[in-house]
């Protein structure tokens, strides 16, 4: 994962999130964002690119270019985060069924660390 402000950016209020996420292998991509509140949510696959097959060193953007949403952030001195994941077996069918809500929409956990688990 990389951004234009490199692996660790820094955004100030009213700008957005742009990032790149690369793989080594052909895989399935399933990003997570947590926003300043800690409400966490899908942001890739999404319902403007909801395949989560990505090829092997194609840079796919998120947003992405023709996605209808962004991420702006907005309070000062907040921290946000993003968890991506990668898998060469298509892993959002084993999610429990309580995390395979709606894309761009809250999940019930408390934290990437709990997304992660």
């Amino acid at each position: 994962m990389t951004t234009p402000k490199g692996l660790s950016p820094t955004y100030r209020v009213r700008e957005a999130l742009a990032m790149t996420v690369t793989t080594s292998k052909d895989a399935y991509l399933y990003c997570y964002y947590s926003d300043a509140g800690g409400t966490v949510a899908r942001i890739f696959p999404n319902k403007f690119t909801p395949d989560s097959y990505v090829s092997a060193n194609r840079p796919t953007s998120i947003p992405g270019k023709n996605a209808r949403f962004g991420i702006v952030f907005d309070k000062p001195g907040a921290t946000e985060e993003v968890l991506c994941v990668a898998s060469e077996r298509e892993a959002g069918l084993r999610l429990p069924d309580r995390l395979k809500q709606q894309d761009l929409a809250p999940l019930p956990v408390a934290s990437l660390d709990e997304m992660g688990q």
